[in-house]
């Protein structure tokens, strides 16, 4: 009698064992199939996470794409820095939008281009509508790390102040009208005082662009639902509806 409990027993365990295989491949074959996006939260509609759910303009763009592709997609919203190097380490992440740049050409694969972002200088005195303009006032604040820092120490500006805090931004902004912002044309405002409670910033005409990409580290591993997903990607890229969908979220 106990050689058969003990039999039972053996049979029991066996069977939870194969079941849990099984189980743990079909979720690694969800895995597979599933589309990995990686970024932070963008702001001005882009990109942000509510009640745990990803939305924004880039959302809609990801989601139509999937769509079309028929591949579904996961996110991970963190922090850029640890986006970008998450990204660096990963063989299926894929991370945006990314600014395609010198200094980054060697260090990723660039899968599908998204959009081009016009960078102006943003003031609330007089509008800077050029490099020489901003050469010549007290302070150029730019974001810590960013491509357009490296733009502007390239252009061997003397006046620079590295920030990282919009609290700093607005205070030197609103103390020195002969101060000025580098930043993205469109997302300035949106970004430093999207209420203007504390500023209304002046645009001035761009003086530069970039490219930003959907771009995965230079080990991805491009699979069939990574190619479907980036054709449709593509697609929809050369019809505008990235950029549409974005001016809809600036208004």
């Amino acid at each position: 009698m106990s050689e058969m409990r003990d039999a039972y027993k053996k049979i029991f365990v066996f069977s939870i064992i194969v079941l849990s295989f099984f189980e743990l491949q079909s979720t690694a074959r969800s895995n597979e199939i599933r589309v990995q996006l990686i970024s932070t939260e963008l702001p001005g509609g882009e990109l942000t996470q509510k009640n745990g759910e990803v939305v924004g303009a880039y959302a809609t763009f990801f989601k139509e794409a999937s769509t079309r592709s028929e591949v579904p997609i996961e996110y991970r919203i963190v922090p850029w820095a640890r986006a970008v190097k998450e990204t660096e380490r990963s063989t299926k992440l894929l991370l945006f939008p990314l600014t395609r740049t010198e200094a980054r050409e060697n260090r990723f694969t660039w899968v599908a281009p998204l959009k081009e972002d016009n960078f102006c200088f943003v003031s609330v005195g007089a509008r800077i509508n050029n490099l020489e303009e901003a050469r010549k006032l007290k302070r150029v604040l730019v974001w810590r790390g960013t491509s357009h820092q490296s733009f502007l120490e390239k252009q061997d500006f003397q006046n620079l102040v590295i920030v990282n805090s919009k609290n700093k931004i607005i205070r030197i902004l609103k103390a020195a009208h002969d101060a000025a912002l580098y930043f993205i044309c469109a997302q300035a405002q949106s970004y430093v005082d999207p209420g203007k409670s504390e500023i209304s910033l002046k645009i001035g005409a761009p003086v530069a662009s970039e490219a930003v990409w959907l771009a995965g580290s230079n080990s991805l591993e491009r699979t069939s639902p990574i190619d479907k997903f980036v054709e449709a990607v593509n697609i929809l890229g050369k019809s505008g509806v990235l950029k549409n969908l974005l001016k809809k979220g600036k208004k």
